[in-house]
């Protein structure tokens, strides 16, 4: 029949398997359509089939506390009592894709196996973090992650409401030696993070030092060149004295120049001006033909200035 155990089947925790699970509970299990229809002479490997179909996790719902078909399949894993080999092929990452059938080989091996190997097989899911859907007692749905699924199998006494048999703190089997201590991907983290902040430290001091050498060679380097500097300074000083020298010897025999230009252009000038005067003097002294000697040729007169008139009105006999 398929409500009782399998023939092959051991004892756990000193019962039989089905009775991990409450009698009432049990009996709704039995009652179910799902149960007479879908779990009828399921084995280890057919299973995996109705554990993909699984849409959420939780034990009863709705007014009349009916069984999930999450429950209806632990039932059946107590029945059948699958190889430790197979549990850990139902928890393995070939089938990370199928989450329900993780989950429910997790509630599995909680209600199952020895404290060492819960925390052994159950701590690699804390790094899942994929949602599960849960089907609650008022016929609602809630959503959970997969860490926190673990978390709940190891340190509850009863999920969903179901009793989970008691298993003792971590560091009590750490203690007895039974498991080593656990490493989490946290401190591993935390761990990769100090070690990367000291080789940036070290780094940091590396260039520091680095540049504190770089500095004592730009020193080095700096008074080279302030020597430099120093003897290029009163070579300059002296090619300074020169071009002045040659600047101002170039000024003065400009200056000398134009006064020398400004002093013939004058003399220039001077002998026009000489030369105009001595004509005057010629023309004045010729004889006026019947008019007055006193009288000056007009035309020799500049025909803008006044005495220019003067002279031509005389000429004209107009007073």
């Amino acid at each position: 029949m398929s409500n009782r155990p399998d023939t092959n089947s051991k004892q756990v925790h000193g019962l039989n398997p089905q009775m991990l699970l409450e009698t009432i509970l049990r009996n709704k299990i039995y009652n179910t359509l799902y149960w007479k229809e879908k779990c009828f002479a399921l084995n280890s490997e057919t299973i995996i089939d109705r554990a993909m179909e699984l849409q959420y996790i939780g034990v009863i719902y709705g007014g009349n506390k009916n069984p999930t078909e999450f429950i209806c399949l632990i039932l059946k894993l107590l029945q059948i009592q699958p190889t430790n080999e197979i549990i850990e092929e139902y928890l393995s990452d070939s089938i990370a894709d199928y989450k329900y059938l993780q989950a429910l080989a997790a509630f599995y091996v909680r209600l199952t196996q020895k404290p060492a190997n819960v925390y052994k097989k159950l701590e690699p899911l804390y790094n899942d973090y994929r949602k599960l859907r849960v089907r609650k007692p008022d016929d609602t749905y809630d959503i959970l992650h997969m860490d926190e699924f673990i978390e709940d199998l190891l340190h509850k006494e009863s999920v969903f409401e179901i009793t989970l048999p008691a298993i003792p703190k971590r560091r009590v089997l750490e203690q007895s030696g039974d498991l080593e201590p656990r490493i989490s991907l946290l401190e591993v983290d935390l761990d990769l993070e100090e070690m990367f902040k000291k080789g940036e430290e070290e780094k940091v001091n590396e260039n520091s030092e680095n540049c504190f050498d770089d500095m004592q060679i730009n020193l080095d380097k700096l008074d080279e060149v302030n020597q430099s500097d120093n003897s290029d300074d009163s070579e300059s000083d002296e090619d300074n004295s020169v071009r002045y020298q040659n600047k101002v010897e170039k000024e003065t025999s400009m200056f000398t120049g134009n006064r020398k230009r400004n002093r013939e252009e004058q003399d220039r000038k001077d002998r026009d001006i000489e030369h105009m005067n001595e004509k005057k003097r010629k023309s004045d002294s010729k004889p006026n033909n019947g008019t007055d000697s006193n009288i000056v040729d007009y035309r020799q007169l500049d025909p803008n200035s006044n005495e220019y008139w003067i002279e031509m009105r005389k000429h004209l006999g107009i007073k």
